[in-house]
């Protein structure tokens, strides 16, 4: 993860509604980091339904520390529980080894000079290290990311000419291994420029080497889950302009960056983080990341012996509950106060309310009859009265 990200807010484009996302919500849309593999356990009572390998000691400097003497001890656990639990699995490629490269870094990833952000000197190193992974994991691993956050020089000092080279070899020699496989592109950051960085990438050709296309995104405290639907439209617009809107988006790694958050606007952010996302345009979400420390700004979902959930995790659990097999119909908002409307699989409406700021009344729409109220962090609910109902920032799921 990079810890310097910044987030900037795209001015709205006045037909965003076009990029709506109304599908019924499958489970992999639930995607996760996990950098440590022994902290996914039954004790969690929390069921996987895709990963994307990073963080996890598993980049090319750890698989092949010098040149032709590998180590997939980390990596062969890590695709073993997924195959065991039918997970599907992103798996990111990149960073080049020390000995692949006489470049210096701008920045040191992690504080390790074993690694580089470099390109590699002999792009043939590269396809060896494509196709070694390709042919160990075929049938196991089918999604491949090409670089992350190449944006940023902390991950990347390369050329896009470069990357786009990389990812042709990238689509050729997995394309050629199993047909099946899909490339994912460099992921960008939401940074100032990533837009116009992530444009001229596939404008120099890697537009036709890739399937789907990739970015991240973080929240901050002063930049609200639901400016998301801002920066999906820019990614929308450059899209139609490289005639590729056929192609999915995927959010292949998002969470939040506070320097100090409450669980109530935890929990709170990751609902809506979710709801967001999917509902304009985003087909996959991975939340970084599962086992991310106990302290509510760090994202993570584990307590602090990493052995249960902690309420924020209970939270994610119960809003895959309330989301997966559905689909979001319409998202309407009055000022600071939500509603997403849904529509489960026998043709029932459910909605759920949240607010950006404070609590305040929602009217229920004429004629919908609430049965049931649920609050996403399990607190008592009071039934709403005369059509009305009492929300905040914790969003209540009415059906």
């Amino acid at each position: 993860m990079n810890k310097f990200i910044l987030t900037v807010v795209l001015a709205l484009s006045p037909v965003i509604s076009m990029f709506c996302t109304t599908d019924y919500i499958p489970k992999e849309f639930f995607g996760m980091h996990i950098h440590e593999i022994e902290n996914y356990t039954e004790n969690l009572d929390f069921k996987l339904n895709a990963i994307r390998i990073w963080d996890a000691g598993v980049i090319w400097p750890d698989l092949e520390k010098e040149k032709g003497k590998w180590d997939f001890t980390r990596l062969e656990a890590t695709v073993e529980l997924a195959v065991s639990n039918n997970l599907e699995v992103l798996m990111t490629l990149g960073q080049t080894p020390g000995w692949a490269s006489n470049k210096e870094n701008v920045y040191y990833p992690y504080g390790r000079t074993d690694i580089l952000t470099s390109p590699p000197d002999d792009i043939k190193d590269w396809e060896n290290y494509v196709r070694t992974l390709g042919e160990r994991y075929k049938g196991k691993i089918k999604y491949w990311e090409v670089w992350n956050e190449p944006d940023h020089l902390y991950f990347y000092s390369g050329t896009r000419q470069q990357l786009v080279e990389l990812t042709k070899s990238v689509y050729k020699i997995l394309k050629e291994i199993d047909p099946a496989n899909m490339i994912v592109c460099p992921s960008v950051t939401a940074m100032p420029g990533s837009l116009i960085w992530l444009e001229r990438y596939l404008s120099l050709g890697a537009k036709d080497y890739i399937d789907i296309v990739g970015y991240h995104y973080y929240t901050l405290s002063w930049v609200h889950p639901e400016m998301i639907r801002y920066h999906l439209s820019g990614i929308k617009s450059l899209m139609n302009r490289q005639h590729i809107s056929d192609k999915p988006i995927w959010t292949t790694e998002a969470g939040i960056m506070f320097s100090s958050i409450t669980y109530e606007t935890f929990i709170s952010y990751i609902a809506r983080m979710y709801i967001i996302q999917r509902y304009y345009g985003s087909e996959r979400f991975y939340w970084y990341a599962m086992d991310n420390g106990n302290i509510p700004a760090s994202g993570g979902l584990l307590d602090d012996e990493k052995k249960h959930l902690n309420p924020a995790g209970i939270a994610y659990k119960k809003l895959s509950d309330w989301l997966i097999g559905k689909k979001i119909t319409k998202i309407s908002n009055w000022g600071s106060l939500f509603a997403a409307f849904l529509e489960t699989g026998e043709g029932r409406t459910e909605i759920i309310i949240w607010t950006t700021a404070g609590r305040t009344n929602y009217r229920l729409p004429a004629g919908f009859n609430a049965s049931a109220v649920e609050s996403l962090d399990g607190s008592p609910v009071t039934m709403p009265a005369n059509g009305r109902i009492r929300g905040g920032l914790i969003p209540l799921l009415i059906n």
